[in-house]
């Protein structure tokens, strides 16, 4: 059973010398739910703000706190700080649960931010994905999945810069293993994958959620999976719309994995036939 922390309340972390103090709810998901808390050093001074996700689902905390500490050096993925198990005194049951602490997102998931600031220009964009690419590449080159790139688990941290988030289901193939489909969210993956026609998560299905989150990001709503007909009435050049059609499209067509679609994304423009680009002096 999931505890519910309310503001004021105090939790130990797992070295025993901080604490955090609860300050409100964020919001709640699959894997549990989310606080927004302060760091309180053994002063009681306040080093920063921070994000603590309880759940009581031990194998998702496990994964996620795994992922989070292997990749706490990549700046496009949310800092993970702390994990831990507690049990609150006041609970007659003296239920188990478990925390992850991890940097605050003061502005949010990826759709909660778009519905204040509508569809961003092309140019900025471009960049933020192709900064979640390069994380991405990274994790392709382990063997490792996210299975769950989707605009709630993409956030908005300080400057507006988007991070990954959210790793309680992705998954590491060693050896070059496959990956199994076993779970995702129905709403943003294809209709081959809802309906049970592939075994395994691969490369090209991450790639078509990424697709989603740059079609999102130009089309300026977080609720909305993108498909061929929306593409048609992004505002940005056909390159990116193609980017997107591809990413986007049938699987077999589709860019192999994150390294593929940051080298197309960030592919030169091509001059329109007849067009001479000018020659830039030695």
């Amino acid at each position: 059973m999931l505890m519910q922390l309310r503001a004021g309340q105090v939790v130990v972390g797992y070295s025993g010398t901080v604490h955090y103090r609860i300050v409100r709810r964020l919001g709640e998901g699959g894997f549990g739910v989310a606080y927004e808390a302060e760091e309180l050093d053994r002063e009681g001074h306040l080093p920063r703000a921070v994000c603590i996700k309880v759940t009581d689902d031990q194998d998702r905390w496990q994964s996620e706190a795994y992922f989070g500490r292997l990749l706490r050096s990549n700046r496009r993925v949310i800092e993970f700080f702390d994990s831990f198990a507690f049990r609150l005194s006041r609970w007659p049951e003296r239920l188990l649960n478990y925390a992850l602490v991890l940097e605050y997102a003061p502005h949010g998931s990826m759709d909660i931010y778009l519905r204040e600031t509508g569809r961003w220009p092309e140019s900025r964009a471009k960049n933020e994905v192709v900064g979640l690419l390069k994380a991405l590449d990274d994790l392709h080159r382990c063997g490792i999945f996210h299975r769950d790139l989707t605009p709630m688990n993409v956030l908005v941290a300080k400057g507006g810069r988007l991070k990954l988030a959210d790793f309680g289901i992705a998954q590491q193939g060693l050896g070059g293993k496959p990956v199994p489909a076993d779970f995702w969210n129905y709403a943003w993956v294809t209709r081959g994958m809802k309906n049970f026609e592939r075994r395994n998560w691969s490369g090209p299905d991450d790639v078509f959620q990424m697709g989603q989150v740059l079609g999102v990001l130009l089309y300026g709503r977080g609720d909305t999976r993108i498909g061929a007909r929306h593409v048609k009435s992004l505002n940005c050049t056909d390159a990116t719309k193609d980017v997107i059609r591809r990413s986007i499209g049938p699987r077999p067509l589709r860019y192999i994995d994150a390294l593929e679609m940051l080298t197309a994304l960030q592919a030169p423009p091509v001059a329109p036939a007849g067009v001479l680009r000018r020659r830039v002096p030695a």
